[in-house]
């Protein structure tokens, strides 16, 4: 989570894809707790789920391939993962 949040504060990008993959979850996971409440069956319910689960695949890998293929977040990401591995070290020698 780290890692998000430091990416989202330079990378205005990234921080718009978070959100709209943040949306179609919220969505799809409203949609699949009404249909369950409501009972409804058939086609027509089927395919509205599986169009709010595709909405959040799509916005999800829309994601991980901007995160991929963004200099910004490759740079983020690289001194986030140093930084964790620094904590990770400095937390041993605390316990050790």
């Amino acid at each position: 989570m780290r890692n998000q949040s430091s990416t989202q504060a330079l990378c205005a990008e990234h921080q718009r894809l978070l959100k709209e993959s943040q949306v179609a979850l919220t969505n799809w996971n409203k949609g699949r707790a009404e249909i369950h409440k409501s009972g409804r069956r058939g086609r027509d319910t089927d395919n509205e789920l599986r169009t709010m689960q595709a909405s959040y695949a799509k916005a999800s890998a829309l994601l991980q391939y901007h995160a991929q293929n963004c200099e910004v977040c490759q740079v983020i990401s690289i001194i986030e993962r140093v930084r964790s591995e620094a904590d990770a070290e400095t937390l041993h020698e605390l316990y050790t």
